[in-house]
């Protein structure tokens, strides 16, 4: 994955999009009542999806106590309903950073790394368990309604093609760190590779939903 985010970005990032797009239709799915206080909670949580990925940076800080609360928002991302810890990951502009100490974990500064990660995820997934637990418990359906739209909020950020507002050479090539959703300019081969990947990652998960459903 750190090879794939930095050598072809936008097949990566389009098959990151179709998987979450997918996860959106399969959380909405099991809301009811749109036209209510589901509706309204849908809109708050586009709202704030789209806040929080304009707030954050992809330039993140590396320091420790940044890294331990990505652990601790990860873990609580992986015991939601249709959302991915390595989504949240890129949003807190930390997946490629991460997936880059697992590369050589065995260096000292990278076992740290790992180390502070790890705990974050562990004090997470205690908290957090138990507040999703009182949500879904009394308020399942505006909890599902608010997570599908915290995270069709969130899509922008994971948009493969970008209007360039700031890049940066990492490793000797550059790389666009900031920039708006735009549509593709031309219709070129890397644009129907994305395409494919993006409903690649769709029907990936669609199928998954389908054979993880009880039998009845």
């Amino acid at each position: 994955m750190n090879y794939l985010l930095h050598y072809q970005p936008v097949p990566t990032w389009s098959l990151f999009f179709g998987l979450i797009v997918a996860s959106i239709l399969i959380v909405g799915k099991q809301v009811t009542g749109w036209f209510g206080k589901a509706g309204v909670c849908f809109v708050a949580g586009i709202i704030s999806g789209s806040i929080i990925v304009n707030l954050i940076p992809i330039n993140t800080p590396d320091a420790l106590w940044f890294i331990f609360l990505c652990g601790f928002v990860a873990i609580c991302a992986m015991i939601l309903p249709g959302i991915s810890g390595a989504f949240i990951l890129l949003i807190l502009g930390k997946y490629e950073f991460i997936t880059g100490t697992l590369k050589n974990p065995f260096l000292m500064q990278n076992i740290v790394v790992i180390f502070i990660f790890c705990l974050g995820c562990l004090i997470g997934l205690g908290a957090f368990s138990r507040v999703l637990n009182y949500l879904l418990s009394r308020f399942h359906n505006l909890t599902l309604a608010f997570l599908a739209g915290l995270i069709t909020g969130s899509l922008q950020k994971i948009w493969p093609w970008k209007q360039v507002i700031e890049t940066q050479i990492i490793r000797g090539k550059e790389h666009v760190i900031w920039g708006h959703p735009i549509l593709p300019a031309t219709i070129d081969p890397e644009f129907f590779l994305a395409a494919f990947m993006a409903i690649l990652g769709f029907v990936a998960v669609w199928m998954i939903a389908r054979v993880s459903k009880p039998s009845r």
